[in-house]
């Protein structure tokens, strides 16, 4: 349940601190483009370049 709630958690930062989203009304919110991407696995290489696996090096926690 935790990851579905990081979008939200998100979307509330960005609307906190950017006024002018924060007035907008919450159906016009839910409009705005919001795509995380992907989630790469645990034994694929890592996004960033590094030739190590995903768990190896930005994966881990």
């Amino acid at each position: 349940e935790a990851p579905n709630l990081i979008p939200n958690c998100v979307a509330t930062i960005l609307y906190q601190s950017r006024p002018e989203l924060s007035r907008m009304e919450p159906a016009n919110r839910s409009e705005m483009p919001f795509n995380a991407g992907p989630r790469p696995g645990r034994n694929a290489p890592c996004s960033c370049g590094s030739g190590r696996k995903y768990k190896q090096c930005c994966g881990r926690n």
